[in-house]
């Protein structure tokens, strides 16, 4: 009996987690990891060389190029929506992208941008989970050379692919932005379990174990 309940509970969450076939993302993560090998070099909002970062640019500790070809993960389950392969010979401060929509449980839609892969490991239209890699950490095919990095950016629209950097920045502009690290911390599950009790509790849905 026990079992078939564990297994109906199985069922309903997957069904929850779809809304007409598109997964839901509940849980969001940063996407290099282990996250305490990593620090963020230029954070949201930094006003560098004259201009308004809008991303987060994520290395390894040991600097320079020592995170090149380090996995990067989706932040959480998504589609594909755009890829940019150039070809090695042609180096730009853009190189491999990978853009992916996720749908969030109130079915707003957010996007997440990966700029300066070395490689990319999906292909348009994939349905992409943040346990498997979507690329690799780059330096935009040499554009960077001795400084790979993962440029990481969350916008409220699908826009042109193009790290994003403002002179001027504008209310209207601004709004088309979320802060990376905020928005995932945020949007994360916090798992908590009570052997006392018996129930595992993720946020505000409790699973019986």
């Amino acid at each position: 009996m026990k079992m078939i309940r564990q297994a109906l509970l199985v069922s309903l969450v997957i069904v929850e987690n779809y809304v007409f076939g598109q997964p839901v993302a509940k849980d969001f993560s940063l996407p290099v990891r282990p996250t305490a090998n990593y620090y963020n070099a230029n954070p949201f909002m930094a006003f560098y060389k004259g201009k308004y970062h809008m991303g987060e640019d994520w290395n390894g500790n040991g600097k320079g190029s020592t995170d090149y070809g380090d996995p990067v993960y989706p932040m959480a389950v998504g589609k594909v929506v755009k890829v940019l392969d150039p070809p090695l010979t042609q180096k730009d401060s853009i190189g491999k992208v990978v853009v992916l929509k996720h749908r969030l449980p109130d079915d707003q839609v957010v996007y997440s941008y990966y700029f300066h892969l070395s490689k990319i490991m999906v292909s348009l239209n994939q349905i992409v989970w943040p346990n498997k890699s979507l690329g690799k950490i780059g330096d935009s095919n040499g554009y960077y050379p001795g400084a790979a990095n993962l440029h990481f950016e969350i916008r409220r629209v699908n826009q042109p692919i193009s790290p994003s950097y403002y002179s001027n920045l504008t209310i209207t502009t601004a709004q088309k932005y979320l802060d990376p690290a905020l928005f995932i911390d945020d949007h994360r599950v916090e798992i908590t379990f009570s052997t006392r009790s018996g129930w595992l509790t993720a946020s505000s849905e409790e699973v019986e174990v």
